[in-house]
Order: C-alpha cells, then sequence, then structure tokens
C-alpha cells in the first residue's frame, strides 16, 4: 500500500533508517531496509505536490500501523 500511494506522486519520497536512505516507491529497495516493529525510520517529502503527499502517507501510516 504504502509503494503504490508513494507512486501516485511526483515528489520523491524516501525512508531512511540509520545510514540507509532508500526510495519508497521501490519495492525491493524498501523492503532491503529491513523495517522491524518499533524500528525507528525517518520519511522525507521533496517536490511540487509534497504537502498532499505528506498528508496522504501520514493518513496511510496512522490508520495502518
Amino acid at each position: 500500500l504504502l509503494v503504490k500511494m508513494a507512486q501516485k506522486f511526483s515528489s520523491d519520497i524516501t525512508m531512511t533508517k540509520g545510514e540507509k536512505t532508500v526510495s519508497v516507491k521501490k519495492l525491493f529497495a524498501l523492503m532491503g531496509l529491513n523495517v522491524k516493529c518499533k524500528d525507528v525510520v525517518t520519511v522525507t517529502v521533496s517536490g511540487e505536490d509534497e504537502d498532499n503527499a505528506t498528508q496522504s502517507l501520514k493518513v496511510l501510516m496512522q490508520s495502518t500501523l
């Protein structure tokens, strides 16, 4: 769900865990972060539709996590 939603936006959307940063739009890269329950990650959104993308991703994450 996260990848599909991120792909709807033109903004660059990344997730960082520790020293590794990947595109949220790429499933295998995201899986490579190996995020587990209670891990701390940072999501960064940058681009022309960043406000809409940020709000949509926030709602998705709050409702599914």
